[in-house]
């Protein structure tokens, strides 16, 4: 290899030379890279600027900012948005506000692509949830939301639909829609269920839509695992009917923390008496918003914990007249301790990131047991809420689908195991006559899945199962002690052949169920052991318990538009919206951890 000299001795000539036959620079040498200009303006600053612009990237990246950070399309027409981009690249050609529209339904149209051929190759099936929100105008607008583990079994949520949903909003008109909806995404053969409110018009929409499907013979076991009710609803909807009963005694607390926060000198007088009882003030009262009954609950936690600065705010200050008594400030503190487990499960099964199903059993009979219990409480009151709030349970409850179950079976921590526990202790004698019901079920599913599998790889395994020409088993000579003696050795793995794979993996010892384990990196690591039931455990595991996210599932006002996109064209907010969920969605493709957190939360509470 020769060396170059270009120091001062030597000058640059034999640089020159070198380059002009130099292998290695000729590929390189025709490459425009984008070559930086040092120039000085009139002013005489230099400024470093490049000659490489693209209008194309350019309109991109502003689409692209409108949709990911929820701008508005004016933010392009901002005087010093426009002044950051000029300032740097002078020649540079600012987008309006309509061009930025057109260019996010391109955008829009392309992501849809994308996601059009990733569902259509999908190895499992896909869940669906559905809900209904409303503009600020009452305009009314459907969202469909598919729920799918991908190939590479990871958990997946992706928004399909969010479009205008003119009146009337009865089943009828909504089976309507979403099997045109379903249509476009050719997903009518790829379904396992669907998620939605305790709503009768979702009711009558269900009836119609399995009718539907049953005709292009799209559902499986006859759509019987079909229909999903929202968890997160039928759990508003009872501690609503609790909360009522501490409904004076709630606007009492109301009440006093809008008093303490009407005007500065009542708070300083308020935090004042926090001092004086070495109270943390740091923590700070919550005011609540009806509709949410989450934010109730951390009213009532803010104001416990202050509940004696109150009682000395009372004695000070003779406007205040809001103060709960004692016995009422003790029935708020035991609503408290009750409302706990609803509060912590509202949040867990609206969890998006990690699956849910194999959580609702154990969620949904502790809260079985503390109505139980509650429903033997000596105080009056304690027994009146836990009766209304049984009715709730059990109106629900009997109408609750079995694939519920069988999703706490697929944990290989407990399998039948919890059902039959959980069963005996519900019903009693009747509890094992449920069980079979639930086994009965399971089998059918694993039946219908088993002849899916050998449909689908027919092809494959007959070629697969030829014997290979080089050697053949009948050419290897055994004399006939070995042989005899080889059967009989064989003989239990023979039998365990004729066992299905659901028998083999159901007699399997449990695992341990005070491991941390996930679910999904569980049936992912024994998918060629089990094929068939693997991808049954797929499907299931991607059935979402609510229609909705954490911070939605408390409200009992609905899901509403915000002003900005209630001012938009419906075609315009569907583009916003379904572009930010799809390109937040395709980012995520790790693990987050949080079924540790989730597993900690089942065990504790």
């Amino acid at each position: 290899m020769s060396v170059v000299l270009a120091d001062g001795n030597n000058g640059t000539n034999g640089m020159k030379r070198h380059l002009s036959g130099c292998p290695n620079y000729s590929r390189f040498g025709n490459r425009d890279v984008g070559q930086m200009i040092l120039e000085s303006s009139v002013t005489g600053n230099m400024g470093l600027r490049s000659i490489n612009y693209d209008s194309g990237v350019h309109r991109e990246n502003m689409a692209m900012i409108v949709i990911m950070h929820e701008l508005p399309f004016t933010f392009v027409d901002y005087e010093y948005v426009k002044f950051s981009y000029t300032s740097l690249v002078p020649e540079i050609k600012c987008v309006s506000r309509n061009t930025v529209k057109a260019d996010i339904l391109k955008i829009y149209k392309r992501e849809k692509r994308k996601l059009f051929n990733l569902l259509q190759s999908l190895p499992g099936r896909v869940c669906l949830t559905s809900d209904m929100w409303t503009s600020i105008t009452s305009d009314g607008y459907i969202t469909l939301t598919a729920h799918y583990i991908d190939e590479d079994w990871v958990l997946q949520k992706r928004i399909l639909n969010f479009c205008f949903m003119p009146p009337p909003h009865s089943g009828v008109a909504i089976a309507e829609k979403i099997s045109a909806l379903l249509g476009s995404w050719n997903l009518d053969k790829k379904l396992f269920s669907i998620t939605l409110d305790n709503a009768s018009a979702n009711d009558t929409f269900v009836g119609i839509f399995k009718n539907t499907l049953r005709i292009k013979d799209a559902l499986l076991v006859g759509g019987e695992f079909f229909h999903m009710r929202c968890c997160a609803h039928i759990l508003n909807l009872m501690v609503q009917d609790g909360l009522k009963e501490i409904e004076k005694i709630l606007d009492k607390v109301r009440d006093s923390i809008k008093f303490v926060k009407g005007s500065q000198s009542r708070r300083k007088k308020f935090l004042d008496c926090a001092t004086q009882l070495a109270f943390d003030c740091k923590k700070g009262l919550v005011q609540d918003v009806v509709t949410r009954w989450n934010s109730t609950y951390l009213m009532i936690e803010s104001a416990l914990y202050y509940r004696n600065a109150f009682a000395h705010l009372a004695l000070s200050d003779t406007n205040y007249v809001f103060c709960p008594e004692l016995e009422e400030w003790n029935q708020v503190e035991y609503v408290f301790k009750f409302l706990k487990i609803f509060y912590d499960l509202t949040n867990i099964f609206s969890g998006a990131k990690y699956p849910t199903i194999n959580l609702f059993f154990h969620g949904m009979w502790k809260i079985q047991a503390q109505l139980k219990d509650e429903l033997n409480n000596p105080n009056h009151f304690i027994r009146s809420m836990a009766s209304k709030m049984q009715l709730k349970f059990d109106k629900y409850w009997k109408d609750c689908n079995e694939i519920l179950a069988i999703g706490v079976i697929l944990d290989p921590r407990y399998k039948t195991k919890v059902v039959e526990f959980a069963f005996s202790k519900i019903y009693g004698d009747e509890g094992k006559y449920k069980v079979a019901i639930i086994r009965d079920k399971l089998q059918l599913l694993f039946e219908t899945y088993s002849h899916e599998f050998n449909h689908s790889s027919g092809d494959v395994s007959s070629t697969s199962n030829q014997t290979p020409q080089f050697v053949e088993a009948n050419d290897i000579r055994e004399d006939d002690l070995y042989a005899m003696g080889y059967d009989f050795f064989q003989g239990d793995d023979v039998s365990n052949e004729q066992q299905s794979e659901l028998d083999i993996y159901l007699h399997e010892p449990l695992l341990d169920r005070k491991k941390n384990l996930d679910i999904i990196d569980f049936w992912k690591s024994v998918q060629y052991r089990y094929p068939k039931l693997s991808m049954m455990a797929r499907d299931i595991l991607a059935i979402p318990l609510t229609t909705v996210a954490s911070e939605s599932a408390f409200s009992t006002a609905g899901r509403t538009l915000d002003k900005y996109r209630n001012s938009l064209l419906p075609e315009n907010v569907e583009a916003l919206i379904c572009c930010r969920d799809w390109v937040n969605g395709a980012k995520f493709k790790n693990k987050s951890g949080e079924h540790y957190i989730i597993s900690y939360l089942i065990g504790k509470l």
